[in-house]
């Protein structure tokens, strides 16, 4: 279930790293006490470019404004496909 977008509130997003099985990127916002999961983009066999056009296409979709990238422990590896993101 996803909720609505709370203007005013920049958009993290949290990634599960993957390849060879699903990536999913998690968008939500923090609201203080409550996290506000609004969305996610997941596919599998694609690499780091076109998820990072997707999250641009959603971004002016939706007129919101990205906050932080939160990568996974490994996601500043620069083996293969596997490169880091960064802010804005």
């Amino acid at each position: 279930m996803q909720a609505a977008y709370r203007d005013g509130n920049p958009v993290n997003t949290m990634w599960d790293m993957g390849f060879d099985d699903s990536m999913t990127i998690w968008l939500e916002q923090d609201l203080g006490r409550w996290i506000n999961r609004i969305g996610y983009i997941q596919d599998r066999h694609k690499g780091i470019p076109y998820y990072v056009n997707k999250l641009i296409d959603w971004r002016d979709k939706h007129g919101v404004v990205f906050g932080k990238h939160v990568l996974p422990h490994d996601g500043n590896s620069t083996h293969g496909r596997r490169r880091r993101a960064t802010g804005n």
